[in-house]
């Protein structure tokens, strides 16, 4: 199994026909469906042959194994959105659009750097992880926030060839000079704890203060609010297709959810549902409930105010050219400056 690969992936292609293939020793479960679950975390983009997709009769496997393949086939379809494919031309062609579409709604920073292997470390406010990438030749090093991370503190590329790594520090509040930042739409955020909610422009970053006083750079993915009027609640019907949704709310209220999933949301604590088919969920405003937010995806982003018809939010960008010693010197001065004892 490639579960040491898997790690370091950020999205996970399945590609699945009617075979179900070898198993560990001692196993029932296949390799593929092993790899299909280890990557729970991450998004899985699943194409599936069709029923009647041509097989050669002689590849036919066991009837035990080919209804284990209809179970995890079965499986698949109730658990994400699945395209099917019926010729290889028309399978290359829906991979790279959906993978196309999965990069434009992620939230990313771009650096040029020389080609070559580099481990890329990125510090959120509650982890910081570490994975390895290849960059070639024309192509930028890309990161991306810690999975379910709103925000970065800084991060850092490490060549494995050169011992001067690529840093960008987000602590003080503004950008590197190197680096550009771009989302083609308006985005609100809390430039402090406890503050309202503010607006920044088109291509504006955004920079809030999290637990502990730091100040971290925002990086948040495509996302849509669904509920309508959304800053003068009350008691609603959304339709919802198949996926992943997470509703929360601010006030001294709640919300109760009916009709195709059931729970209850009160301020700081939102609920991330998933849905096999489409529904018009129920939404019952309860108390004070100054604004809602009803948005795909299994964490909860920032605010988008709706009135008459759902309102969608472009991810967040961030491209630098090369920045190496200078930065890397600022960086450092700041750690040790963290960890120098108080006299």
């Amino acid at each position: 199994m490639c579960l040491a690969q898997l790690a370091q992936c950020d999205v996970f292609v399945g590609l699945v026909g009617h075979y179900y293939g070898s198993s560990p020793p001692s196993d029932e479960k296949s390799f593929t469906e092993h790899e299909y679950d280890a990557a729970f975390n991450l998004d899985r983009l699943m194409f599936l042959a069709p029923q009647d997709f041509p097989v050669a009769a002689s590849l036919r496997e066991s009837e035990d194994k080919w209804q284990r393949q209809q179970a995890f086939r079965d499986r698949i379809s109730t658990e994400y959105v699945v395209d099917k494919f019926t010729s290889p031309e028309e399978l290359a062609t829906q991979v790279v659009t959906a993978l196309t579409n999965w990069d434009r709604a992620q939230p990313k920073i771009s650096v040029s750097m020389d080609p070559g292997q580099y481990i890329i470390v990125v510090q959120s406010p509650n982890a910081c992880e570490a994975h390895k990438a290849g960059v070639d030749g024309g192509t930028d090093g890309t990161l991306r926030p810690n999975r379910g991370e709103r925000h970065i503190l800084w991060a850092m590329f490490i060549s494995i060839d050169n011992p001067i790594p690529i840093i960008l520090d987000f602590r003080n509040g503004s950008l590197p000079k190197e680096v550009i930042f771009s989302r083609c739409c308006g985005a609100s955020y809390k430039p402090r704890l406890g503050e309202s909610w503010v607006t920044a422009g088109i291509n504006e970053p955004r920079f809030e203060e999290i637990v502990g006083g730091e100040i971290a750079l925002v990086l948040e993915p495509s996302r849509t609010n669904y509920f309508l009027d959304s800053s003068k609640p009350k008691d609603s019907f959304v339709c919802l297709g198949k996926g992943q949704y997470t509703i929360w709310m601010e006030g001294s209220g709640q919300l109760k959810l009916s009709n195709g999933v059931t729970g209850t949301v009160h301020e700081g604590r939102p609920l991330t549902f998933d849905l096999d088919q489409t529904f018009a969920v129920h939404v019952s405003v309860i108390g004070e409930v100054e604004r809602v937010q009803l948005e795909n995806g299994d964490y909860a982003t920032s605010y988008i105010e709706t009135a008459a018809s759902p309102v969608p939010r472009i991810a967040d960008g961030v491209a630098s050219a090369e920045c190496g010693g200078e930065i890397y010197e600022k960086f450092m001065a700041i750690q040790v400056a963290k960890r120098r004892p108080v006299a």
